[in-house]
C-alpha cells in the first residue's frame, strides 16, 4: 500500500456532505465554502480527503504534495491525474480536462496509490 510524503493539508474547511465512505476521494470546494466530492469528470479538483468526516465534521483536505488516493481506472506512473463523476482518479490525455496530480505509482481501479498533486489546469491541445 502507498505511504505518503510531504504535503500540504487545509485543516479549516468542513464536510458539505457525508464523506465518511470517502477517504483518499477527490474533493471540490462548495459555494458555501465546505468541502463535497469532486463529481465533474475531467473537472478542478480543490483536494484529495484525507479522512473520512461526515456531513459538518472537519475534512483533512490534502491541498499540496504526496499523498495517497484512489482509483477509477488504469494508470501508470506520471500519467495526469483528473477526476470522475464519483470522485476517484483516472488518467488523462483530453484537452478539456483539469489535471489535478501525477501518478507516482502504478495501479487499476480501486488500488490506493502515491499521487503528487500539481494542479496543472487544462491540458495543452497539440
Amino acid at each position: 500500500m502507498a505511504t505518503t510524503g510531504q504535503y500540504i493539508s487545509d485543516s479549516s474547511l468542513l464536510a458539505g456532505e457525508d464523506l465518511s465512505a470517502k477517504q483518499f476521494y477527490a474533493g471540490r470546494l462548495k459555494s458555501d465554502g465546505t468541502v463535497e466530492l469532486a463529481i465533474t469528470a475531467g473537472g478542478r479538483a480543490y483536494c484529495v480527503i484525507g479522512n473520512a468526516p461526515t456531513s459538518g465534521q472537519a475534512v483533512e483536505a490534502h491541498v499540496g504534495g504526496v499523498v495517497k488516493a484512489k482509483l477509477g481506472g488504469t494508470v501508470a506512473v506520471d500519467a495526469a491525474l483528473t477526476p470522475t463523476t464519483s470522485g476517484l482518479l483516472i488518467s488523462t490525455t483530453t484537452d478539456t480536462h483539469h489535471v489535478f496530480a501525477r501518478a507516482l505509482e502504478a495501479g487499476v481501479a480501486n488500488d490506493v496509490i502515491k499521487i503528487e498533486i500539481t494542479k496543472e489546469g487544462r491540458i495543452a491541445s497539440s
